[in-house]
């Protein structure tokens, strides 16, 4: 049975407990993370009594969010929204304990006058159990198993990275300070992307969030003379260590500095069931940078 609930009549602790059941152990379905980036903007869909939950977040309708070539504006109470992705949230959902034919279920109980949807699921949603009256597209993102020893994980990275290491290191990975992390985000993506004000009001919340509930890790990288080569955010749930906000400084990027960022967070969290999830990217060279560290590709849905 699929129930439609509304925001305030979700119990946190059985929602959390389908999200912390799912295979992918992926944060972003978490209600301290739907809360720090889309706050009480956001119902959702339980079966079976929590087995399985998919969130429904309520967005303001913008062309500049990715999928958003897909969006419909749908105006509600006044203001033009529809059920999208939040900021910094890659994937949407459903988690939990799912079984054959749940997505399927649960795509065919939304409820009567649902603003638009267009959602990214899951790296587990198949093709086949997605109604056939939404448009499917595949998206591109990476993950790496840390589990081998360091040495064998790094034996995996192309040359030209390798390359890149020996040439530029050694360099040091720090604590970082959220409002550095944010600041260098603002200034080298913010212009790049369109973002304002509220969305790094919104990355500082979530970072908040995170540093509070034990799951993230904000750090920068510097070099042997103390010059600041990168930044970045990184939000973790059961060892799914996942790359998001980062950023080299304009030294770093003459210096390798993102390369440099993301070996030395491979050997810090390098570890048995530990993964590191590159966030993307459809953008090629971001693609082929990432590949370059020698992941697994684990494409996943967004539907319309």
């Amino acid at each position: 049975m699929v129930r439609y609930l509304k925001y305030a009549d979700i119990d946190p602790s059985r929602w959390n407990a389908a999200i912390n059941n799912d295979t992918t152990r992926l944060p972003y379905g978490l209600t301290w993370w739907l809360n720090a980036v889309c706050p009480g903007r956001w119902d959702g869909l339980v079966l079976d009594d929590y087995r399985a939950v998919m969130p429904l977040p309520r967005e303001p309708f913008s062309f500049r969010r990715p999928f958003s070539s897909w969006a419909q504006p749908w105006l509600l109470s006044g203001t033009e929204v529809q059920v999208q992705r939040p900021f910094f949230t890659q994937q949407c959902g459903p988690f939990g304990g799912l079984r054959p034919g749940d997505i399927t279920e649960l795509f065919a109980n939304l409820p009567n006058g649902l603003p638009p949807l267009t959602l990214p699921l899951t790296e587990n949603a198949l093709t086949t159990e997605v109604p056939t009256e939404y448009t499917l597209e595949f998206r591109t993102n990476y993950v790496l198993d840390l589990s081998p020893e360091l040495e064998t994980i790094r034996a995996g990275y192309h040359k030209d990275i390798r390359r890149k290491i020996r040439k530029h290191g050694p360099a040091t990975l720090l604590a970082a300070d959220p409002d550095l992390v944010v600041d260098n985000y603002r200034k080298k993506i913010g212009p790049k992307a369109g973002l304002k004000a509220k969305h790094f009001t919104c990355a500082r919340t979530l970072i908040k969030a995170a540093i509070q509930h034990d799951a993230g890790y904000c750090y920068q990288l510097q070099s042997e003379n103390g010059e600041l080569l990168a930044t970045g955010f990184f939000p973790q749930h059961r060892g799914r260590i996942i790359n998001l906000l980062p950023v080299s400084t304009p030294i770093g990027y003459q210096r390798e500095g993102m390369a440099m960022l993301i070996d030395e967070v491979i050997k810090k969290h390098h570890g048995p069931g530990n993964l590191l999830d590159f966030e993307g990217s459809d953008i090629s060279g971001i693609a082929k940078f990432f590949s370059y560290f020698g992941p697994e590709k684990r494409p996943y849905l967004t539907i319309r």
